[in-house]
């Protein structure tokens, strides 16, 4: 299931500049707006992306390695400003896991990375499909944010639903029948 990253024009609200990404709807972390009008954002693919904030335009990518599923983050040293991204993968979002942060400035060159494999949303779910459940448990008590099984198949006109057993707010979405946490 894809998803978009979507700028909204704030003064008419209507769309202003719209990607279609190959990941599932709800990944990755956010992304950050600078004064100077460009817009940051990490991929699950490892991918760190900056992007002309009024046309959308892909001024700047970076290969980090692993999933950037982090919001970016920006801070200035002795008057330079920087951006950065912790990038590690996420395991709800299937990119490669990892454990780093990376810091950019105007002034600096680095050479990306390997790319990591794509992320499960990319390359379709693994594991079992459980067939015909009457019922099925849903969390696993420590992680109260998680539904499972990953993959189940079922009747078409079977009525789903969904159970949140933890505390935590959790939402699901549907879109050309698949559903996404």
């Amino acid at each position: 299931m894809a998803g978009t990253f979507t700028a909204i024009d704030s003064k008419t609200n209507k769309i202003a500049w719209q990607h279609k990404t190959p990941y599932r709807i709800g990944t990755g972390g956010g992304s950050m707006t600078t004064a100077g009008g460009l817009v940051f954002r990490g991929q699950p693919d490892g991918n760190f992306l900056a992007l002309d904030a009024r046309t959308g335009e892909e001024l700047w990518r970076f290969q980090t390695g692993f999933g950037a599923d982090a919001p970016p983050m920006t801070y200035e040293v002795d008057g330079e400003q920087y951006v950065a991204i912790a990038t590690g993968g996420n395991v709800q979002s299937g990119g490669a896991q990892g454990d780093a942060v990376w810091a950019f400035s105007l002034k600096g060159q680095l050479q990306a990375l390997w790319p990591p494999p794509p992320p499960s949303s990319v390359a379709g779910p693994g594991g079992p499909i459980t067939e015909g459940a009457n019922k099925v448990q849903i969390g696993d008590g420590n992680v109260e944010y998680r539904y499972g099984p990953a993959r189940i198949r079922i009747k078409a006109g079977t009525t789903v639903t969904f159970t949140n057993v933890g505390d935590l707010p959790h939402t699901a979405t549907a879109e050309k029948l698949e559903w996404d946490t």
